[in-house]
């Protein structure tokens, strides 16, 4: 039998062990992708010409979101607007060549089932006297609860750096919750901005910088 002397450290171990904050749960919510083709089976003409000269189709989204796409004379911009009438007003892109348009394929990013962003990619054909185009792709945070409702967040050029695409749905993952589309600045990644690293240890980076880490 044990004695009162011996018992009194095992009951006060006992306190201890319960008096311990219990460990929070690191579990995350799966990341998952859904695929939008920009094809004519999945849009419309909105509106032949609009007031900025614009041909105005409308693509079918996700959650409840329809994507605009404005088709000027050499470039195109996207705004979205969700069932609730929240709207992001025109994305504009960046613009250095001759011809700019909109990639194929809109990539929606979600955790869980929470719909975080989405990455768009978009292509300049080459201006006179240049043998070479460019292509970006945009990572963009939904914000029904902001105005704008959406804004975009990063530019990941293409270069001669692997992980394009998915340094982009990084982006949304790693800092679209937090984002705030009237006040935070766009982050361009490009090879000449990321100093020899892979994109996905730059996005890294990003995220701690504004986390405070």
């Amino acid at each position: 039998m044990l004695s009162i002397q011996k018992m009194v450290p095992l009951i006060s171990s006992a306190l201890c062990l319960a008096c311990l904050p219990a460990r929070a749960d690191t579990h995350q919510p799966e990341t998952s992708i859904v695929r939008t083709n920009l094809a004519e089976s999945n849009c419309e003409i909105a509106d032949s010409v609009n007031a900025a000269g614009a041909l105005v189709f409308t693509c079918t989204g996700e959650d409840g979101w329809t994507l605009f796409l404005h088709d000027y004379l050499n470039q195109m911009t996207l705004s979205l607007e969700n069932d609730a009438g929240a709207n992001s007003g025109e994305m504009r892109f960046d613009q250095r060549g001759s011809d700019g348009e909109l990639g194929q394929r809109i990539e929606w990013v979600y955790a869980g089932e929470t719909l975080l962003g989405l990455t768009v990619g978009y292509s300049e054909t080459p201006l006179a006297g240049e043998a070479n185009g460019a292509y970006n792709v945009y990572s963009i945070a939904i914000k029904p609860d902001q105005t704008p409702s959406a804004c975009v967040m990063s530019r990941v050029e293409f270069g001669r750096v692997r992980g394009v695409t998915s340094a982009a749905r990084q982006v949304i993952t790693s800092m679209a919750d937090g984002w705030n589309c009237a006040e935070d600045e766009r982050i361009d990644f490009s090879p000449e901005t990321i100093n020899g690293q892979p994109y996905s240890q730059a996005v890294r980076e990003a995220a701690r910088a504004r986390s405070g880490e």
